[in-house]
């Protein structure tokens, strides 16, 4: 892999794309630099082990919608590493673009069949990604609309731990919810398929139903009366597999093609007022009974 030497003034004049605590992501022409924060190399010396073991074994991956650094970066006058540059090309964000682009159910459904094939790509090469819809992980290709994934090196890489975890699974985690982990720092990959049903039913739905399975503990009623109180409660099959994934035990890989797509051959949609050809699902007024 190639180093690149820059000077940390130039970053000041790039645009940020995202910040935290761990590190700030600009963008420059159609690459990503991904910068980590001084005070975090400095506490999280590990972090530069993780990222150089992750990256020898991500080098032999040959998944074209796994987009991996194309270079680390280094600070031209100390010689510290600083964290590694991406080509994204002409690569959307996909969080900006299903905002911008008013897409109707079939193609959202699309959208996430595509993302859960790459989930199982990614289990079969031992690699769990907790954080898949948060940050700046997830591009489209405005062309052809295809999905690629960004974020592996910050991803659980066989016996590598995640570095960034969505918080929701955090949140999970500490409601003793599902069984989020198989040892104290190494996830199921039931936390991506999890995260997956979550993200596509909100995006369908505006329901958040990780939040309300987060909302209390101990009351696996919660599930049942989440999908009662939206007239979800004939779909059975949907159901039994977040049953099955909140529970102990390990999901390798379902099939979520045929929940997706019999969400949409089951339920009536409406039309969303002012936006031309986007629909929701049909919901009852009462708002889900684990809120009030």
């Amino acid at each position: 892999m190639d180093k690149k030497y820059i000077n940390k003034n130039d970053l000041k004049h790039m645009k940020i794309k995202h910040q935290d605590q761990i590190k700030i992501i600009y963008q420059f022409s159609n690459s990503l630099l991904e910068i980590y924060q001084e005070h975090f190399l400095k506490h999280a010396s590990q972090s530069i082990f993780l990222d150089f073991e992750k990256l020898k074994y991500l080098q032999d991956l040959n998944n074209h919608h796994f987009i991996l650094p194309s270079a680390l970066l280094f600070d031209s006058h100390t010689k510290q590493y600083l964290g590694y540059e991406t080509e994204i090309k002409s690569y959307k964000e996909w969080k900006i673009f299903l905002k911008t682009h008013h897409n109707h159910l079939d193609s959202l459904t699309d959208y996430y069949l595509q993302i859960h094939q790459m989930i199982k790509d990614a289990h079969q090469l031992h690699i769990t990604i907790p954080a898949l819809f948060w940050d700046t992980n997830l591009l489209i290709d405005p062309d052809n609309y295809e999905i690629y994934c960004t974020n592996l090196v910050h991803a659980q890489v066989k016996e590598l731990p995640a570095m960034i975890v969505d918080p929701k699974l955090y949140l999970l985690h500490q409601k003793h919810l599902p069984n989020v982990y198989q040892s104290q720092f190494l996830f199921h990959p039931n936390a991506d398929f999890i995260a997956l049903l979550s993200y596509y039913f909100y995006d369908c739905t505006n329901l958040d139903l990780l939040a309300s399975f987060c909302y209390q503990s101990n009351h696996p009623e919660i599930i049942y009366r989440f999908f009662q109180s939206f007239g979800l409660q004939e779909e059975t099959d949907f159901r039994n597999l977040y049953y099955q994934l909140f529970s102990k035990t390990e999901v390798q890989n379902p099939e979520f093609s045929q929940y997706l797509l019999h969400l949409l051959d089951n339920y009536e949609t409406t039309p969303v007022s002012n936006i031309p050809k986007l629909k929701k699902f049909v919901k009852v007024k009462n708002k889900t009974l684990s809120r009030n």
